[in-house]
């Protein structure tokens, strides 16, 4: 395999990531249109999710019954490619 020793690494979304994240949501789609990762649907603001996810990895403005969580893109270290 010629990936075998790439390094991987997590992390926080970020408003750099806009455009590969929209890339990402349009091969998920195409694969499996009913599927929507991370409550994200074609269409939505990116902005806007990427701060409802800042929120909820705070603890703000939670949905009742919901506790803190944080996302992480996986991503290869020598393209910052999202996975």
């Amino acid at each position: 395999m010629k990936y075998i020793n790439e390094k991987l690494l997590l992390a926080f979304p970020t408003l750099n990531d806009e455009k590969d994240w929209l890339r990402y949501i349009d091969e998920f789609y195409e694969s499996d249109p009913k599927t929507t990762p991370l409550n994200f649907k074609i269409g939505d603001d990116y902005r806007n999710w990427l701060n409802i996810k800042k929120n909820e990895s705070k603890g703000v403005n939670l949905k009742e019954g919901r506790v803190p969580s944080t996302v992480y893109f996986l991503k290869k270290e020598n393209d910052d490619r999202i996975l």
